[in-house]
């Protein structure tokens, strides 16, 4: 198939026939991961960032954050101290609500706004907030010489102010420390980048913006129904079938028919040439966070890479098939296992290994293998044990 060489080659609404390997190229491409570890320090993890415009964050640490796995299987040598810098001390990153609780870049902050509501941040209760209780939380974060939390305001309706707060963007995640959230008035000269909501014309620009966005963020869309477009704010299914539609009839998005697929696909213009084969490179492999961009819509990997994937941390023990954090294992352009890790006194252990039922274990594949538990290993600032490697994968 030949591929346009940019978006103003594409033809608006034309259906473009592609294969399952053009498909799982655009996506690893897409975010970095042909191959794996190809960037390099704050430089690299900023490149990333700009190609897909945010990662999920998620505060379970057992082997690595979510965000810390993404990010290691994209940039050699990372350390979660250098996203830390990034996010709380330099802020050329901010902890965010986008998909879910993200990680975006600060330019993104002004278009993001109409996408906060206080249904992303409050507590359960929803409770009504007396107007005064928003100027007390605001004084007395003010007067205190450190960020608070939650459970530093003892009246649940000051916590509901405090979150509504955060929704309204007069205060900010100063840090986090596990799943705690530490919080700060919004500075000054930050104030302008959450208070206009005004930056789209219209609603539908809105949409098209946000839509083109998670479509970026992963690299390809499977159909409207997918989780890739999950909490976007007032986008019901007819607003999403009309902006699809103008997407398309625009040139904005192109519709691609991987194989004999049952579900449309879309894609950027732009992303169209990374289709394109290049010279072979020799395989690495590394481990895919629960949560990686890649893996949002569990639909499209089962679809393109044959892998049928669950996160099984929230499954209870009888009912779990692996563990309660297993990592795919990305080699090349395959999915190939899954693995559990755990951290013990310091050395980084495998103790669950399951390969897919048609992959054949070769040395190559096992030499990558055991350079990407080193590469996990050394994000943590620990030590692989390669015994409890070879022993999971006999």
């Amino acid at each position: 198939m030949l591929l346009p060489s940019s978006s103003k080659d594409a033809t608006p609404s034309s259906v473009l026939q592609v294969s399952r390997h053009q498909a799982r190229l655009l996506l690893l491409k897409k975010q970095f991961l042909w191959p794996p570890r190809s960037l390099q320090g704050r430089q690299g993890l900023l490149s990333y960032l700009e190609r897909v415009r945010m990662v999920q964050y998620d505060p379970v640490n057992l082997v690595g954050t979510n965000p810390c796995i993404t990010i290691n299987a994209r940039v050699k040598d990372f350390k979660p101290q250098m996203l830390e810098d990034m996010l709380y001390r330099d802020r050329l990153l901010f902890d965010h609500w986008d998909r879910c609780a993200s990680i975006v870049l600060l330019e993104d902050l002004p278009p993001l706004q109409r996408n906060r509501s206080d249904t992303n941040w409050r507590a359960r209760s929803r409770r009504p907030v007396p107007p005064s209780l928003y100027k007390k939380v605001k004084n007395r974060l003010a007067k205190s010489e450190e960020a608070l939390t939650t459970s530093s305001f003892s009246d649940i309706d000051e916590r509901e102010a405090l979150l509504l707060l955060l929704a309204k963007g007069e205060v900010e995640i100063h840090h986090r420390e596990g799943p705690r959230r530490f919080f700060t008035l919004t500075p000054d000269s930050r104030k302008h980048l959450y208070s206009d909501r005004s930056y789209f014309n219209s609603e539908d620009e809105f949409f098209a913006w946000m839509i083109k966005r998670r479509i970026g963020s992963t690299g390809l869309l499977a159909g409207l129904s997918s989780i890739g477009l999950h909490s976007i704010v007032g986008l019901n299914p007819t607003a999403k079938r009309r902006v699809h539609q103008q997407l398309l009839n625009r040139g904005e998005i192109c519709e691609l028919q991987v194989d004999d697929s049952k579900m449309p696909y879309y894609c950027l213009p732009d992303d169209m040439p990374l289709m394109q084969e290049d010279k072979a490179l020799p395989p690495k492999a590394c481990f895919l966070a629960p949560l990686d961009n890649l893996l949002w819509d569990r639909r499209m990997i089962e679809d393109l890479f044959n892998f049928s994937y669950r996160w099984e941390i929230y499954t209870k023990d009888d009912k779990r098939v692996y563990g309660p954090y297993t990592l795919p294992v990305l080699y090349g352009e395959e999915i190939i296992a899954r693995t559990q890790l755990q951290l013990d006194e310091n050395m980084l252990r495998v103790t669950g290994w399951w390969w897919q039922a048609a992959v054949k274990p070769t040395k190559k594949m096992l030499h990558a293998v055991e350079a990407a538990l080193k590469a996990h290993a050394t994000m943590l600032g620990t030590i692989a044990v390669s015994e409890s490697l070879a022993n999971a994968l006999d």
